[in-house]
């Protein structure tokens, strides 16, 4: 699980070498020309709801995507599942991006990624709470609570980072 997880933070830090150019290509995108033009997506506070909303509905789909192929008997592999999300996630986020024009882009991508700082506060507390587990069922609870820490605070920073990401042409 280790290796999985710092395969996946070296694919975070290439994601992040190569955003500009990401972000390019979705500029010309019909969601983000429909974006461009709705007044309301453009007020931070409205934009950074919609993508926490939006957060919550990815973070909903991907747990479906988990958990239904197991209740009906499926063997599939989480990490499918877990790059689905990942991947959709990332797409909508630059899509969020290139549609807000706004002139404070920090703002939106913190009350948007707040859902994922929420999750990893939850994991946190949970951590820190005693629990009456014990044995080899403590040690799983244990280790489930870190990497849903370790998951979430990456996708809190990954998603800060792409919603409120500007160029140094856009005033960044």
């Amino acid at each position: 699980m280790t290796i999985i997880i710092l395969i996946g933070g070296i694919f975070l830090l290439i994601f992040l070498l190569v955003l500009k150019p990401f972000l390019r290509m979705l500029e010309g995108h019909v969601l983000v020309e429909r974006l461009k033009t709705k007044n309301g997506f453009q007020s931070p506070l409205k934009a950074g709801i919609l993508t926490f909303g939006l957060n919550v509905v990815l973070f909903s789909v991907t747990l479906v995507c988990l958990y239904v192929p197991a209740l009906i008997g499926f063997d599939m592999s989480p990490l499918f599942a877990m790059v689905f999300g990942t991947i959709i996630s990332v797409l909508a986020w630059g899509v969020l991006n290139r549609g807000y024009k706004g002139n404070r882009p920090i703002m939106m991508g913190f009350i948007g990624s707040s859902f994922y700082l929420l999750a990893f506060l939850t994991a946190l507390i949970i951590w820190f709470l005693p629990s009456s587990r014990t044995g080899e069922e403590l040690f799983h609870w244990e280790i489930g609570l870190i990497l849903i820490g370790v998951i979430s605070f990456i996708a809190w920073v990954m998603n800060f980072y792409v919603i409120s990401y500007r160029g140094k042409e856009e005033g960044g």
